[in-house]
Order: C-alpha cells, then sequence, then structure tokens
C-alpha cells in the first residue's frame, strides 16, 4: 500500500518496507523485496517466536480491489517482533512506525463490504464500482465501509527468516 523505500518521498514506508529494510540492513535478504504476502511466503513458520521475528495478519485491507476486507486478502500486515509480547510495525492508520503490544492486534475481526466511495474530487471516483465489487486504491478517495455479519481469524502466526536456518558458530 505505500512505499517500500524509506529514502522516497511517498507518504511514509509500508510494514512490508519497514521490514525490508530492517532485514536489508542486518544482511538478511529472503524477505527484501517482497510485500507482506511474499514476507509470509518466504518465511519458515515458527511457535516459538523470538525477537527480530516476523508476525503476520490478514485481511487488514481490500489487497484485491474487490470491495471485500475478508479471509481472501491473504496476508496483508507484518510487523518485527520484540521483547516481551510487543512489534514494531509502521502503522496505517497510525500513519507511522510505532511500537505496539501484539496483542492488542485484534484478531477475530469482522468481514466488511464497500458500500460507497467519496473522493476530494467528485471526478476521481469514476475508476471505482462498488456495486461491481471494483474498489481500487484512488488517493484522495476513501470507502464507506460496513459489516457482512461473518468474523474471520485474522492472526496468521509467526514466521523466520531462512537465513536463520543456519547453525550459530561453535565456541572454540
Amino acid at each position: 500500500m505505500g512505499c517500500k523505500d524509506p529514502n522516497l518521498e511517498c507518504g511514509g514506508i509500508d510494514c512490508s518496507g519497514l521490514v525490508s529494510s530492517c532485514y536489508a540492513f542486518a544482511g538478511v535478504n529472503s524477505v527484501v523485496g517482497k510485500d507482506a504476502n511474499g514476507q509470509y511466503n518466504a518465511a519458515r513458520e515458527t511457535d516459538y517466536p523470538f525477537y527480530g521475528d516476523l508476525v503476520f495478519w490478514r485481511g487488514t485491507y481490500n489487497r484485491f480491489d474487490d470491495c471485500r476486507i475478508d479471509e481472501g486478502d491473504e496476508v496483508t500486515h507484518v510487523g518485527i517482533v520484540m521483547p516481551f509480547g510487543w512489534m514494531i510495525h509502521a502503522s496505517g492508520r497510525a500513519q507511522r512506525v510505532i511500537l505496539f503490544r501484539i496483542s492488542s492486534m485484534p484478531s477475530n475481526v469482522d468481514e466488511e463490504t464497500a458500500t460507497k466511495i467519496t473522493c476530494d474530487k467528485p471526478d476521481k471516483g469514476q475508476e471505482a464500482d462498488p456495486e461491481h465489487n471494483y474498489c481500487p486504491n484512488i488517493k484522495g478517495c476513501t470507502y464507506d465501509w460496513k459489516p457482512t455479519g461473518r468474523k474471520f481469524e485474522s492472526f496468521m502466526g509467526y514466521r523466520y527468516a531462512r537465513e536463520f536456518d543456519e547453525e550459530c558458530p561453535k565456541k572454540k
């Protein structure tokens, strides 16, 4: 949704861009340059997260422009695990990088559908068509969302970069 490179002037870094930047700085390249879903697929599952591992959610925004926020959106958000149950992530709502308690992220969420679009300039919204399930992300436009009455599990679990599969050097 946002920038992948923190040096660009495009309104701020997004969640996968933050992960890419941090991991690239550390020389861990298996998740660099991918969106959150790509990072999820490139990383390995773990039930025992350690700080620096990744934590994932699905359905945090309308990933496929189909006017629905649901489990079909696949993985849409990623954060970096910190000690004591915290994570660091680029928050779309806060529009900045923040520390956040992992347990505060919602996990059982309402499926939603777009009902109408409102734009700062009326002609901008002509591309969108919520009635026919086409809701692209248009700068200066917002959608009104309503719950469908169904819920889904958005928490997708913890993963780590495959570079961490290598054994640590043995003490001599």
